[in-house]
């Protein structure tokens, strides 16, 4: 019986050690992580609304006009290219 008393007040230590190690070894360090999470979830969502704010070419022209027509225009390379007909 002592064998076994023994054995259990083993693993109660055991694991009453592991958690006071995991308390103050893991605990400052989850915490900047879900700090730094935060951080890197609030820039995603920046960027995104950005990325969708900016439906335009790259010239900075919008794509369809008002009247619902595009805006794309040949390139003067294109045109001379063009056999005449």
């Amino acid at each position: 019986m002592n064998v076994i008393a023994l054995f259990v007040l083993g693993l109660l230590f055991g694991w009453l050690a592991e958690w006071a190690i995991d308390w103050y070894y893991w605990r400052p360090r989850i915490s900047r992580i879900a700090d730094e999470n935060t951080g890197l979830k609030e820039r995603v969502a920046f960027l995104e609304t950005k990325k969708t704010s900016l439906r335009v070419s790259s010239k900075n022209l919008p794509l369809i006009g008002a009247d619902g027509n595009d805006n794309f225009q040949p390139s003067k390379e294109s045109v001379r290219s063009l056999p005449n007909a």
